[in-house]
């Protein structure tokens, strides 16, 4: 009867600390997705404002230098005006 009290306090306790431990890991992923955005600069209504969300095609963005680019400039179709 004692092993058996023993192993079922082990489990349960085993059960809530991995629920902690999802828990916790589920916020600070939600916490990394919001930082980590990806945010694009493109002019809207005459000026440049920046926003979260998907390019389509003919969406125009704006680079500076330092900017990280996720997918080749091709993938979209590209022409470089001078």
């Amino acid at each position: 009867m004692t092993s058996f009290v023993i192993i079922s306090v082990m489990v349960v306790m085993s059960v809530t600390l991995d629920f902690i431990q999802k828990y916790r890991a589920g916020k600070a992923a939600e916490a990394l997705r919001g930082k980590v955005a990806i945010r694009v600069r493109t002019p809207r209504d005459g000026k440049s404002i920046e926003v979260t969300a998907t390019l389509l095609p003919g969406d125009v963005i704006l680079l500076a230098a330092g900017d990280i680019i996720r997918r080749r400039p091709g993938a979209f179709g590209h022409r470089f005006l001078c």
